[in-house]
């Protein structure tokens, strides 16, 4: 029994030893959590640390604030804007595609030297426009009276076209009735007309021909006359002007 209550005697010692070892070690490694201001070599607590993070950041939450609330007043503003915006251009493009007329044309934006739309002095947020012109300098309508116009042109050259081939027909038929159809001629026929007309044109070519030679003849022989004739009035220009020269005879012509 001695020996037994020496034991564990011994064994509370060694745990007594044990817990004061981790106790000293906690103690002297413990991390000071306590609101406790650094001092000389002291640091500060963790929650004084944190207090202090912690009201920098609250200083920092009205400017954040600001600024995030001066951004979303402007992203309201420009969605209010971008919503007119996109009213505006569409009927900008409405105009253009349905109502432009050459009294009141289509529009274009003027462009800057750097692409850019030149705003108007007259109308904030708006580019400055003018009357658009086609390739020959005429006002530029919609595409939908463009279209029209074509329409109404094409409907009146078909009834053009009806009336042409209404009076072709005509013409037809009141030349049938003067001179009827002859019936159809076969191979045969047809072969001898075309060969009769191929002579005839042989012979008026040839009677062409000859009529050619005859007139190049002839005006060779007027230009030999009028050479001749050219000579025989140099020839008395200079003998009259000799007479002048002999006579002295200034009236003389």
């Amino acid at each position: 029994m001695t020996f037994v209550g020496k034991l564990f005697v011994m064994v509370n010692l060694v745990i007594s030893l044990m817990m004061m070892a981790v106790a000293t070690g906690l103690y002297t490694s413990a991390i000071d959590r306590t609101e406790k201001a650094a001092k000389g070599s002291d640091p500060a607590g963790l929650t004084a640390k944190a207090k202090a993070e912690l009201k920098d950041l609250l200083a920092m939450i009205p400017g954040v604030e600001n600024g995030w609330r001066m951004a979303y007043g402007d992203l309201l503003t420009r969605e209010g804007e971008r919503v007119e915006d996109q009213r505006w251009y569409s009927d900008e493009l409405a105009f253009n595609r349905f109502k432009a007329t050459p009294d009141d044309p289509c529009r274009t934006i003027v462009l800057m030297d750097n692409g850019q739309p030149q705003p108007d002095e007259k109308v904030r947020r708006r580019p400055k426009r003018f009357p658009a012109t086609d390739n020959y300098g005429k006002a530029l309508p919609s595409i939908a009276y463009s279209a029209s116009a074509l329409k109404k042109a094409q409907e009146a050259n078909l009834a053009e076209l009806a009336k042409l081939d209404k009076a072709f027909r005509e013409d037809a038929r009141l030349t049938n009735k003067l001179v009827p159809p002859r019936p159809a001629k076969g191979l045969r026929e047809v072969l001898v007309d075309e060969r009769l007309k191929r002579e005839g044109i042989l012979f008026e070519q040839e009677a062409v021909d000859r009529f050619f030679v005859k007139t190049r003849v002839e005006s060779a022989i007027l230009r030999d006359r009028i050479a001749s004739m050219d000579d025989q009035i140099k020839g008395l220009k200079a003998t009259l002007a000799r007479v002048k020269k002999v006579d002295g005879a200034k009236g003389v012509r």
